[in-house]
């Protein structure tokens, strides 16, 4: 059977899935300039696929440090070569700074300490317990 990996800061968006509403996390998203509108299927992919992944309490996942992960695959900083953890660059389109820490291992050092996590296998029941969602 093959656990998914996911990103230790791709863990604050599956909990963001059950504490803000759709139209938030499509806000979000447009904002930070991930999706030009609604009909970005990486809008439902993330809200919809994160949510359903982690209401599931058996489901596992390898939580890691760096790389790409599924939501990295389907996100479209990646298809526009914005974004890539594999390739980091240091120049990003106007606005898009921020995106330098999530290239890089930053963002989920922070995520996994704020949570007091570790890479490795963890059940969704236990992230969601450490993570209080």
């Amino acid at each position: 059977m093959n656990i998914p990996i996911i990103r230790g800061h791709h863990l604050e968006s599956a909990k963001l899935t059950f504490k803000i509403p759709y139209e938030a996390m499509k806000r979000g998203l447009i904002d930070l300039g991930y999706i030009q509108d609604s009909k970005d299927p990486f809008l439902n992919f993330t809200y919809y696929g994160l949510k359903k992944l982690f209401e599931n309490p058996e489901q596992e996942f390898n939580v890691v440090v760096g790389g790409l992960d599924f939501l990295c695959h389907n996100c479209p900083m990646l298809t526009r070569d914005i974004c890539n953890p594999c390739k980091p660059t240091k120049t990003k389109p106007k606005g898009m700074n921020f995106l330098t820490k999530y290239e890089g291992e930053t963002a989920d050092l922070e995520i996994l300490k704020k949570y007091n996590l570790q890479p490795g296998t963890y059940s969704v029941k236990q992230i969601r317990q450490r993570m209080r969602f």
